[in-house]
């Protein structure tokens, strides 16, 4: 088994996924990101107003200001651990 390796290779390979999968919506829909964001104010505003998501609740403050998408500290983020869990996974099943 290769310990993180399995869960951080799903959201490591998924990343590219997703941005297909939000341009393909994107252009069934017409709205983008911010549009269907807005679509959805009054739904945060209720969970976060409820006090049962409080990490939900910090991490739509957090973003408050506005956040920028970094595509090369997303494929660093995913890649390093990744290679890390390789390996060690390599260095235990190496041959004697």
């Amino acid at each position: 088994m290769l310990g993180c390796t399995s869960c951080c290779s799903a959201t490591y390979a998924d990343s590219p996924i997703n941005l297909e999968s939000d341009a393909q919506a994107q252009a069934e829909t017409g709205m983008d990101e911010q549009a269907w964001t807005e679509t959805q104010i009054e739904t945060f505003t209720a969970l976060t107003a409820s006090g049962r998501y409080p990490t939900f609740a910090k991490m739509l403050r957090d973003l408050e200001s506005g956040y920028d998408f970094d595509l090369d500290a997303t494929f660093e983020l995913g890649l390093g651990p990744l290679l890390d869990d390789f390996g060690r996974w390599i260095d235990r099943n190496a041959p004697q």
